[in-house]
């Protein structure tokens, strides 16, 4: 299941074709925007519950209904909703360079996790590799 990165996607491909026709002056930042930092940590949780949900469910046809309590809980978890958070990507989307460089971001802090993961499960099997072996 992959319903927020469709939106993304949908946005990224909107947002280059409308920012080609807004002006270069530099926007207000309306009170409803999300930090550019939270924002990026928001997207990074949003895509771990992607690729878990993923994992877990393929492309059942309840995957959707599944989905719902994981992004509530991330959504929660930023004071935000559905509903903002795709507001807060369109706006984004309005400086594709700008958004182009929060993305970079959001995939060096996923990869870094995803090191960071592989490190600790190689770690925990080394160990039980060596507890096995003194077993015997």
């Amino acid at each position: 299941m992959r319903i927020y990165s469709y939106i993304v996607i949908g946005f990224l491909i909107a947002g280059s074709i409308f920012s080609s026709c807004n002006s270069d002056k530099q926007k207000k930042v309306p009170e409803y925007v999300i930090d550019q930092e939270k924002m990026i940590d928001l997207l990074v949780e949003v895509h771990i519950a992607e690729a878990t949900l993923e994992k877990k469910q393929g492309h059942k046809a309840n995957a959707r209904d599944y989905a719902s309590p994981y992004y509530k809980t991330i959504f929660d978890s930023f004071n935000t909703n559905p509903q903002n958070f795709d507001t807060n990507i369109a706006w984004y989307q309005q400086n594709m360079e700008n958004f182009e460089d929060m993305y970079n971001q959001v995939m060096i802090k996923l990869t870094k996790l995803k090191d960071e993961h592989l490190e600790k499960t190689k770690k925990s099997s080394d160990k039980k590799k060596k507890k096995a072996k003194k077993a015997l």
